[in-house]
């Protein structure tokens, strides 16, 4: 039942590996070079785990070696995924003595070994897809569940700095790749769980979910993956642009909305602390540096308070306008920052500030007063 999504597999390496290399490779330059020169290494494992899922689904003979070598290249293409989303994040390339040293490298490599021991003393068949072979024999579940528990973690750990790259000021075309690609990763370990999910059953319901929880896992869980993923890094922008039009259109409204409320926070803070701003600003970047700048200088005064939410300094900075005071000068005390992302946390004191307007405005409450030292 899994054919179809072994096909699509071998498909998609078949035509997707050349084109990286040959249309896509040249035109690029580092790091961008060294990120598609590892997808392609992963979509080139991704097909050998296909060519022999593929055997597997046709009833072909499939050698234990061929089996080895596909159970430990799905894992490792996760991994080295993992390596180019980082390198495209990050914007530098990296080298084979840091990653080698990575204790995911080191920890993939400890676990995938243990697998294959386990299949070494495990007898014929050895498959993890197909339903038959799906047994409760302890050598073959515990290389079982440490192919599919090292996929999982994998893939979660790929998906937490997409997730973080979505919350920074960066383009929403850019954005719209990564979330889209964070979506293939999210939903990968879902699926791996299912088939976790597995071994425990047989006790109570026997093997007569094992098909259809394979067949939803190898067609539709795969394919969803691979799409994903292909579309979010590897896809053309002018092709990108056309299919992911509804999405950019969403993050430019997102984006559009949140400049608003940075815009107002930034209104504020220079009022409070006048001293920050350098002159007319136009860039999201330079109000953010002000906001900072003048954050540093709002909780070095003794003011009894605390910085321990974006409520606290929405609450203090809310107050200063009203008062109409302005700080000029360094107080006596070490300033705190924020400890989670700075444009979230902005976003929050800025949204709490809008918040806090719109109720005194309900309630009738004169506007603040002019701002004095």
């Amino acid at each position: 039942m899994s054919t179809v999504g072994s096909l699509i597999g071998v498909l998609v390496t078949f035509f997707a590996v050349p084109y990286i290399l040959l249309r896509v490779y040249p035109n690029q330059v580092e790091p961008a070079r060294s990120a598609l020169a590892a997808f392609a290494l992963c979509i080139a494992l991704l097909g050998v785990v296909s060519t022999v899922n593929l055997g597997d689904d046709l009833n072909l003979f499939v050698p234990r070696t061929a089996y080895y070598i596909s159970h430990i290249s799905f894992p490792l293409a996760i991994l080295i995924g993992g390596f180019a989303c980082e390198i495209l994040l990050q914007g530098r390339a990296l080298s084979l003595k840091t990653i080698v040293r990575r204790p995911t490298v080191i920890v993939t490599g400890i676990a995938l070994a243990v697998m294959l021991s386990l299949l070494w003393i495990t007898p014929d068949p050895i498959s993890f897809i197909r339903p038959e072979a799906i047994r409760p024999e302890p050598s073959y579940l515990g290389a079982f569940t440490i192919y599919y528990g090292v996929k999982a973690a994998l893939m979660i750990n790929n998906t937490l700095p997409l997730i973080a790259t979505l919350r920074q000021p960066q383009s929403p075309v850019f954005r719209a790749r990564y979330l889209i690609s964070a979506i293939g990763t999210a939903i990968g370990p879902l699926f791996l769980l299912m088939m976790l999910a597995l071994p425990a059953l047989l006790p109570v319901a026997g093997p007569r979910y094992n098909e259809p929880v394979v067949f939803v896992v190898q067609t539709i869980g795969r394919s969803a993956v691979l799409l994903c993923l292909l579309v979010g890094f590897v896809l053309p922008d002018r092709i990108f642009r056309a299919i992911a039009a509804p999405l950019i259109r969403w993050l430019e409204a997102r984006d559009h909305a949140a400049t608003t409320l940075i815009r107002e926070l930034h209104e504020m803070m220079i009022a409070v602390v006048p001293s920050v701003h350098l002159g007319q600003v136009h860039s999201l970047n330079r109000m953010l540096i002000e906001i900072s700048d003048a954050r540093l200088l709002l909780w070095s005064q003794d003011t009894g308070r605390a910085l321990r939410s974006p409520q606290d300094e929405a609450s203090y900075l809310d107050d200063l306008q009203r008062q109409g005071v302005t700080i000029d000068r360094w107080g006596g005390r070490q300033p705190t920052v924020p400890q989670t992302n700075v444009f979230t946390y902005n976003l929050a004191v800025a949204r709490q500030l809008r918040r806090l307007r719109i109720e005194r405005e309900a309630q009738g409450v004169p506007a603040p007063a002019e701002h004095r030292s």
